[in-house]
């Protein structure tokens, strides 16, 4: 279960719907942090903890320290990475009880990566800290994937970065599709290009034997045949709000991205899949 601690964050991306969609339910202060994480046990035996960036909070360790106390058999973390370049920093999260580490890298060209996150030098400190957190997981019983959001700008890269993230060491891949924002899809791949970028990272699967599991897009964007190492999942709401907030509405305003088409009527998935979403019909 997800418990966003922090919209903060020390990158600005533009792919980002984090705040557009959290904003209902992020927590806002430390009461409402130690709550949501004491709530979130009731429901689950695992929780991850993400923002914003939960690094740049001054009580994680703290946070951390709670979800040991309540015995949580998983603790994860959803990071850029970019303040795990701190070795340091990166051993006191493991060691205060984060199993499971997710680092999200838009792209393995810095230059790409950097234009994403409106922040120059961003795609160098996430690297540091992909760096770290591999010699940490020779060490510590940790587990350890990238995020990855296939998008306009990166896309020409998805396969590299998945390459040369596997040659350092990284076996565990998560390609997700993106949230297209109301009149903001102009960054947007079209269904077409989605579909042959998917085949292209079905073919790296093989060739690398990395895991990678597509997030979010509809069964009918799948490539023709998935390779062993590829799986599919859909967009994960798993979310805790924080108490007194309103999940029932921000789980209406993320459903409404979606719609059904003519197409969509005769597809076996048409009663588990959410449908595509709008702001590819105006691509």
């Amino acid at each position: 279960m997800d418990v966003t601690l922090t919209l903060m964050c020390n990158n600005r991306c533009s792919i980002c719907a984090r705040r557009d969609y959290l904003s209902m339910i992020a927590c806002r202060s430390k009461k409402d942090m130690a709550r949501a994480v004491r709530a979130a046990r009731h429901h689950s035996d695992n929780i991850v903890l993400s923002g914003g960036e939960a690094t740049l909070l001054k009580n994680l360790k703290d946070v951390v320290l709670l979800c040991r106390a309540l015995k949580f058999t998983h603790i994860g973390l959803i990071s850029n990475g970019r303040l795990l370049k701190n070795m340091p920093f990166a051993v006191e999260l493991a060691d205060s009880g984060i199993d499971d580490f997710a680092i999200s890298l838009h792209s393995f060209d810095e230059e790409v990566h950097d234009e994403m996150t409106r922040r120059p030098g961003s795609a160098r400190e996430s690297k540091k800290g992909v760096r770290n957190l591999l010699k940490l997981s020779e060490q510590r019983a940790i587990s350890f994937r990238i995020n990855l959001v296939l998008a306009k700008a990166n896309a020409e890269t998805i396969p590299c970065t998945i390459r040369r993230l596997s040659h350092w060491g990284v076996n565990n891949f998560i390609l997700a599709e993106q949230i297209i924002l109301a009149g903001k899809n102009q960054n947007t791949l079209s269904l077409e290009e989605i579909r042959m970028r998917l085949e292209a990272v079905n073919d790296i699967a093989l060739e690398e034997g990395v895991t990678i599991r597509l997030r979010g897009f509809a069964p009918c964007l799948m490539p023709g045949k998935i390779k062993k190492f590829l799986s599919h999942e859909p967009h994960n709401v798993n979310t805790f709000e924080k108490p007194g907030a309103k999940k029932n509405a921000y789980l209406r305003s993320f459903q409404n991205i979606f719609t059904k088409t003519d197409e969509c009527r005769g597809c076996h998935h048409n009663a588990t899949c959410p449908g595509l979403q709008k702001g590819y019909l105006h691509i």
